[in-house]
């Protein structure tokens, strides 16, 4: 069963989602799932989260702040914000787990990621990292590079958007625009079932965010193994974005076919769930499964 707890930092509780499997790989390394704009941790606990558990691996999924049901002391710096309780989480896993965790960043949250791992390598000289995977990540050059790609060739949803960063609660109301909306983030729309978990505790975002460059130093690249998966039809990320991210780090991206941005709750999630369990059982060469005590 998953369970809801919250860290407490200096500004205030983050919601921490957490599913621990009865058996584990030998030596596990935990995962840790880190959402998109508008969503908290609870994205992921319709299907990665059982399913990495089903694995092996423990798992914990983060509520940013301003996100689910953590604390809304809103900073004039969301993305260093955001890399701050990303790190709140991480202190809290490898302590309980004394295994370095894999960094699972979907959409922002792969953004938010890649900044904490940059932020890593220049205090630590071995990474306390098993991995990092970017999910329909925003790019490392930021999200100046993908709002301007995203404009020129998909106004229409890139208009959209940016009325949902300034009042989700309200235009969610609309069945138009919220039918705009899905019909961006899904490949072939929607299930009422898939509108409902995605729609779910909505919010809106800090525009900082989206104002001003934020590159990702990327002399960790070489430091750290680094898995990129980005859906075929992805209207938001597109396939030349997470082509241009998985270049940037030498590797070459995993895409999902007849598959939109919204990865986690796409019919085509377990494709994308095999490709990234694969990955991370190769950072674990024995698959063995022990019992949990």
């Amino acid at each position: 069963m998953i369970k809801q707890e919250f860290i407490a930092t200096q500004h205030g509780d983050l919601e921490c989602l957490s599913l621990c499997p009865p058996e584990t790989v030998a030596s596990a390394s935990p995962v840790i799932l880190v959402h998109g704009i508008f969503t908290g941790a609870s994205l992921f606990s319709h299907h990665f989260m059982p399913a990495i558990a089903h694995a092996g691996y423990p798992c914990y999924a983060l509520s940013l702040r301003s996100h689910g049901n953590s604390h809304n002391n809103a900073s004039d710096s969301p993305l260093e914000s955001y890399v701050e309780d990303l790190r709140s989480l991480f202190d809290l896993v490898l302590q309980r787990h004394k295994q370095p965790p894999i960094i699972v960043g979907y959409s922002m949250g792969g953004l938010v990621a890649q900044h904490f791992a940059s932020k890593l390598s220049t205090k630590y000289p071995v990474m306390p990292l098993s991995g990092l995977c970017l999910l329909a990540s925003v790019p490392p050059h930021g999200f100046n590079h993908l709002n301007n790609h995203l404009v020129c060739s998909q106004p229409f949803e890139a208009s959209v958007l940016s009325q949902f960063m300034l009042m989700p609660e309200l235009l969610v109301q609309n069945a138009y625009v919220r039918r705009s909306l899905l019909n961006a983030l899904f490949h072939d729309g929607a299930t009422k079932a898939q509108a409902e978990k995605i729609l779910a505790g909505f919010c809106p975002e800090d525009l900082n965010l989206f104002s001003s460059a934020q590159p990702v130093a990327l002399d960790f690249a070489q430091k750290l193994p680094v898995l990129v998966i980005g859906a075929q039809n992805d209207k938001i990320v597109p396939v030349k974005i997470v082509n241009d991210t998985a270049n940037a780090y030498g590797v070459k991206a995993e895409i999902i076919p007849l598959c939109g941005h919204a990865i986690p709750l796409e019919n085509q999630w377990p494709n994308a769930m095999e490709r990234l369990i694969t990955w991370v059982h190769e950072r674990h060469p024995s698959h063995q499964l022990i019992k949990a005590s």
